[in-house]
């Protein structure tokens, strides 16, 4: 060991001595302070290398163990501090060698720790694990199951802790990654929260709501670095759940608000059908609540219960009336009435004024609404018919079909037919009981056909066939095929089979000789017949036939033709007369229908008896132009009659209607007209005749004939609903309200007269002679039903078939649906009574002074004088009354109605009917 000059060690030199030996005090250039005992310190005393060989393959090493070099012998203590300063120098370039190579080896060791938490987090990230104690904890629980998974928690346990940060931070992302793909869709889909709120019903600055969802994605844990990586992923996810949750909680309150209106529409309903409320206030109450829910809703939600309150009022009166169809009658004039009082806007603007339909349109629709309401309690009443009519059919296939009976198939059969016709004896009054009736038998039928009667059928046709076999039938085709099996089976032989073949050939062939004769005769039978059909006398005696009528004939005939060739190539060698007869028939039947209708029609004396026999409308081009040339070459009617209209024509009178109608369906000329008929009668005209004619050819006279668009009437009272008729239908509904008002009633209207004197029964038979007679029904079109018993019916079963649709109008008063309701309750009937003609004429006067019609209600009792609206009034309930105008109110419709009683008889009724109610009426 070097020394210094003073006798010291070199490591024995203290950090001081060091200072004062490079510079800091100039006495220590002597030798003397450092032989003092500060120098003894051990801070530069050699000591044994901190550092071992590295066991890692390939990392750095100093070569073995640290070792300080030897310093050099110091010189004499004058060349002390020299030589202590060049020991220090070389000592400290070694101090700077072993630094560098400490930093190179903390270095390596940190990137293979970081490689080895990088796998390891990868490896275990598979599994959803957030973090390395989740992942060991769980792995233990799983290694107790499944033993492969030993080596994992033992590396696992193993891991150098270096290595944690780096596999924690792949599992924090790989965590975070998979919670934000599927967080979106687990709320989403979750009901409620944990704390049991519902999801919907929470805002979505709701703090539990915003914990929840920030620390599914970020528990406890994460590292800055993953949630930065994550940082983008995070801020869409968060906000599209707030999104979502914003839509949610609007919804939600939405339908509250939405639920809550339409609970308080049913509430004022339910007021309305107990007669706590009245239109005005049941519309007053709707306006309040269309008013608050404007003010607590959005204008989204606003509009579309706007727009759906008349549905809602719709549902409610239905639920309030209990699906019962008189109930739902009882409601539906006030809450029509409160439909046009109800106000939405801020300067009362009518509701029913800002839909997207006309006013009468939306009433029509709110009327159609409740009728289809009933639809349940028919549908309940048609299913008890059903199970009446099951049980009475069981019940009586019981009764009849004994064992006795199963053993006789002749008695069987014949009990089987006769069961169908119970049905009508059993429910002559319900429809429906008789087809589930019907409809049991029928499967009883099919059922014991089937087991009893077929086999025995079966067995004789057998036994037939085998008798028969070779005998030939009626069908030689047919008898050609049983041959051809016969020999296939070697029934017969060859020699046999062939004569018997030639045989069937040769009737096959005159058979179908036959077959044609027989067409043909027919086809110039049928000739003959439509030729009579179109048969007309001209003025020369001789036969008239139009260039139509002879191509119509050759088109029916070519049609006979073929029809009856189709039949004959479908069954050759058949005798099929039966068959070609039918066919014949199908032909002649309009032929043979027009015949007898013309038969049929009284001798035409006046242009009403012609025009009495019209269509509705314009007619077909058929008919006008059978009438066109009718009126070319015979009188129509009396020449009595034609002179009057030229006197008329002369003084400038009116034509009546009845002739005008006639001259605008034949096509000619008023001059025209009159100038044939008048030269067919043999009268001869004047000039000056000659010219007034002239004049009525450039005048309106052929355009008042018919109403601009042409239809006809069927003289029906109240017809199909369309928007015109609609404003119709809401002005009587306005005027019963006000008429209910004011006019003291009996049963629902004016006091119906104890018994109909001249006036009223004067009034009653001149509705019936345009309307019906007591049995007449339609099914929404003059003439489209034929009659039926209604007088032998209650009242109640004829408005349950307007119900079903099964008819329209009904009675010689045409009661339409609904308006018999109304008639029968202010007749004070009920619905047991009987369709007489006594109650008929009782609901027809209803109509009459009750409340349906006030302004004809007032004029008959006496309440008013003005006759002109009574008149109106009248006509717009009977179709085949004409208005003070000279038209119908429906003339023209697509029902097809046109007025036949003239103006001038209603009005003259009209006044006999007041003075007969007021003389003695009450």
């Amino acid at each position: 060991m070097a020394k210094l000059s003073t006798g010291q060690t070199y490591g024995t030199t203290s950090r001081v001595t060091s200072q004062r030996l490079l510079g800091g005090e100039a006495q220590i250039a002597t030798g003397a302070p450092l032989a003092q005992a500060e120098l003894g310190q051990p801070a530069l005393q050699p000591q044994a290398s901190p550092v071992n060989t590295f066991q890692q393959v390939g990392a750095p090493t100093l070569g073995g163990p640290l070792r300080m070099f030897e310093p050099p012998a110091l010189p004499r203590p004058s060349q002390d501090l020299a030589n202590l300063a060049d020991a220090l120098s070389g000592f400290n370039k070694n101090l700077q060698q072993y630094s560098t190579s400490m930093e190179e080896v903390k270095m390596y060791k940190e990137a293979a720790a970081k490689e080895r938490g990088t796998a390891l987090g990868a490896e275990l990230s598979v599994f959803g694990y957030k973090d390395y104690a989740e992942a060991l904890r769980e792995t233990e629980k799983k290694a107790q199951i499944d033993p492969s998974l030993g080596p994992l928690l033992q590396r696992l346990k193993a891991n150098d802790p270096r290595a944690l940060p780096y596999a924690n931070n792949i599992l924090n992302d790989s965590f975070i990654k998979l919670r934000v793909s599927g967080l979106r869709d687990e709320i989403n889909n979750m009901p409620k929260l944990p704390d049991g709120r519902s999801l919907d019903a929470v805002s979505p600055d709701d703090a539990a709501f915003t914990d929840y969802y920030v620390s599914s994605a970020l528990p406890p844990g994460m590292s800055p670095k993953a949630i930065l990586d994550n940082q983008a992923a995070l801020y869409d996810t968060f906000g599209a759940i707030r999104k979502d949750q914003t839509k949610r909680y609007i919804a939600y309150k939405d339908g509250r608000i939405r639920a809550g209106y339409q609970a308080g529409l049913g509430g004022d309903a339910a007021l309305l059908a107990a007669g706590q409320l009245n239109p005005n206030q049941l519309a007053a109450s709707v306006t309040q609540r269309l008013t608050d829910l404007q003010n607590s809703s959005s204008p989204a939600l606003y509009q579309e219960q706007k727009k759906a309150t008349i549905k809602h009022i719709l549902d409610s009166v239905i639920v309030a009336a209990g699906g019962s169809p008189s109930k739902i009658n009882q409601l539906a004039l006030p809450a029509a009435k409160a439909l046009e009082l109800i106000q939405a806007g801020p300067n009362g603007e009518l509701l029913i004024d800002q839909l997207d339909q006309p006013r009468d349109v939306v009433i029509l629709d709110f009327y159609r609404g409740l009728s289809k309401g009933t639809m349940q309690d028919r549908e309940l009443q048609d299913k008890q018919s059903n199970y009446r009519g099951q049980d009475a059919a069981d019940a009586d296939a019981k009764a009849y079909l004994t064992p006795e009976v199963l053993n006789n198939p002749a008695q069987l059969q014949a009990r089987l037919d006769a069961l169908p016709q119970e049905a009508v004896k059993k429910f002559p009054n319900d429809p429906q009981a008789q087809q589930s009736y019907s409809e049991r038998v029928q499967s009883y039928a099919k059922n014991y056909t089937r087991t009893y009667i077929a086999p025995i059928q079966r067995d004789n046709a057998a036994s037939e066939y085998a008798n028969q076999a070779l005998n030939p039938s009626t069908n030689p085709v047919a008898d050609i095929q049983r041959y051809e099996r016969m020999f296939r089976n070697r029934d017969i032989d060859e020699s046999d089979f062939k004569s018997l073949v030639a045989s069937a050939k040769a009737r096959n062939e005159k058979r179908n000789d036959n077959n044609y004769n027989t067409l043909r005769g027919l086809a110039r039978d049928l000739e003959t017949r439509l030729k009579e059909q179109y048969r007309l006398p001209g003025t020369d005696g001789d036969v008239v036939y139009t260039t139509k009528e002879v191509i119509e004939v050759r088109k029916q005939m070519a049609s006979l033709y073929r029809d009856g060739e189709q039949l004959i190539i479908k069954n050759p060698g058949a005798n099929i007369d039966a068959e070609l007869g039918k066919a014949f028939e199908k032909y002649i039947a309009p032929a043979a229908q027009k015949r007898q209708q013309q038969s049929q029609q009284p001798k035409a004396n006046t242009p009403e008896d012609i025009t009495r026999n019209f269509n509705p409308g314009r007619g077909n081009a058929a008919d006008n132009a059978n009438l066109r040339r009718q009126a070319e070459t015979v009188p129509l009617y009396d020449k009595s009659r034609i002179g009057q209209q030229l006197d008329e024509i002369l003084t400038d009178k009116p034509l009546d209607n009845a002739t005008r109608q006639i001259i605008r369906r034949t096509g000619l000329k008023p001059s025209d007209f009159f100038t044939q008929q008048m030269k067919l009668h043999g009268v001869p005209l004047t000039p000056d005749v000659q010219q007034k004619l002239r004049t009525l050819d450039g005048s309106d006279l052929v355009s008042q004939a018919l109403p601009a668009n042409g239809e006809g009437s069927g003289g029906m009272g109240l017809m199909l609903p369309n928007v015109s008729r609609a404003q119709r239908l809401w002005d009587v509904f306005n005027s019963g309200v006000q008429a209910a008002r004011n006019t003291p009633m009996a049963t629902g209207g004016a006091a119906i007269p104890s018994s109909l004197g001249a006036g009223t029964n004067g009034l009653l038979a001149l509705i019936r002679s345009g309307e019906g007679s007591w049995n007449s029904v339609n099914r929404g079109k003059a003439g489209d039903s034929a009659p039926i018993n209604l007088t032998s019916m209650t009242i109640g079963a004829v408005e349950q078939m307007q119900q079903r649709n099964k008819i329209f109008a009904a009675g010689a008063y045409q009661f339409t649906p609904g308006v018999l309701s109304l008639a029968r309750r202010e007749a004070g009937l009920s619905p047991g009574d009987q369709m007489s003609p006594e109650n008929q004429n009782k609901m027809a006067m209803a109509l009459v002074v009750g409340t349906k019609r006030p302004a004809l209600a007032a004029y008959v009792t006496g309440k008013s004088n003005n006759l002109n609206a009574a008149h109106y009034d009248i006509a717009r309930e009977w179709a085949a009354l004409q208005a003070p105008n000279g038209r119908g109110m429906y003339d023209g419709d697509k029902a097809g109605n046109m007025a036949s009683i003239p103006a001038a008889k209603v009005q003259a009724m009209l006044i006999q009917a007041r003075q007969e109610y007021l003389s003695g009426g009450r």
